[in-house]
C-alpha cells in the first residue's frame, strides 16, 4: 500500500472509532497527519530527495488522516474519491471532547514551556480535564514520568514537535509507546492554537476553505513554504499528465 492510498477515507467520527478500536485491540497506536505541502517538502510525490525516515514514519503508522483543502483537491483528481478534511487542530479538540475525563490519561510533549502551561489550563477551563503529565519540547521526554499511568484508561499522548520531526520522533521510541500503552497523535501546532498563540480564521472564512489564507496573513513567516508548496497542488491538476 503506498502513502497516498493509505490515508484514512472516512469521516471523523467513524476515525475516532475505530482509532479506538485498535487502541483496545492492540494496547498502543501512532496517529499521524498528512497534508499536500509536506507531500511536497519530504519529496513523496515527486520520489526525489525523499526524507526517508519521515516515508518510514507515515508507512508504519496505524493511522494516516488527511489535513487541508489541497491534499482534498489532490486526491479526487487522481483517486475520484473525496476525503473529509481530518485536520490536526480540528480533530484534537473532536478527540479530547468526546473522551469523558475519567476514562483518560493525557500526556502532552513539544512546545514551550509557557505553550505548554497555557494549553493545560484551556484543557482544564474547557473540559474539566486534567494533563497527567507535560513537558515543553526542548528536552529528551522522560518517560519514567508515565510509571504509575492507570493501565484501566486511555492513555492520549499528543505530541506537538512539529512535522516530520514528531512523526520520526514517534517512529523512534515505538517500543517506549508499546511499553507505556501509548495512543499517539502527531499534532503540530495544535498546542499553539489552545494556549492562544495562534488564531482560527472565523467560522465563515473556514467555511469558504480559505483558513489557509488567514493563518499566512497573521504569520506569513512561519507559514510560507506550507502556503508555497500547497500551491504545487495546481501543477498536479491542471498541468502534469
Amino acid at each position: 500500500m503506498t502513502i497516498l492510498e493509505k490515508i484514512y477515507k472516512n469521516n471523523k467520527q467513524k476515525a475516532l472509532d475505530d482509532i479506538l478500536e485498535l487502541y483496545k485491540k492492540k494496547g498502543y497506536g501512532v496517529i499521524n497527519y498528512i497534508y499536500f505541502a509536506n507531500l511536497i517538502k519530504c519529496g513523496i510525490l515527486s520520489g526525489k530527495n525523499i526524507d526517508t525516515n519521515y516515508f518510514k514514519s507515515l508507512k508504519e503508522c496505524d493511522f494516516l488522516l488527511p489535513d487541508g483543502i489541497a491534499l482534498k483537491m489532490y486526491y479526487e483528481k487522481y483517486f475520484k474519491l473525496k476525503l473529509h478534511n481530518l485536520n490536526g487542530t480540528d480533530f484534537g479538540e473532536f478527540l479530547i471532547s468526546s473522551l469523558k475525563p475519567k476514562d483518560i490519561n493525557l500526556i502532552l510533549y513539544g512546545a514551550k514551556e509557557e505553550v505548554i502551561e497555557k494549553t493545560i489550563i484551556y484543557l482544564k477551563d474547557k473540559y474539566n480535564l486534567d494533563v497527567f503529565y507535560a513537558q515543553n519540547g526542548y528536552s529528551d521526554f522522560d518517560f519514567e514520568k508515565l510509571k504509575n499511568l492507570d493501565k484501566d484508561k486511555i492513555n492520549i499522548f499528543l505530541l506537538g514537535l512539529g512535522t516530520p520531526k514528531q512523526e520520526k520522533w514517534a517512529l523512534g521510541h515505538i517500543e517506549y509507546l508499546k511499553k507505556y500503552k501509548l495512543l499517539t497523535f502527531s499534532q503540530g501546532g495544535t498546542f499553539d492554537f489552545w494556549a492562544g498563540e495562534e488564531k482560527r480564521a472565523p467560522k465563515i472564512i473556514q467555511d469558504l476553505k480559505l483558513e489557509w489564507m488567514f493563518r499566512f496573513i497573521l504569520n506569513p513567516r512561519k507559514n510560507f513554504y506550507k502556503v508555497v508548496n500547497s500551491f504545487y497542488v495546481f501543477y498536479y491538476l491542471y498541468f502534469k499528465k
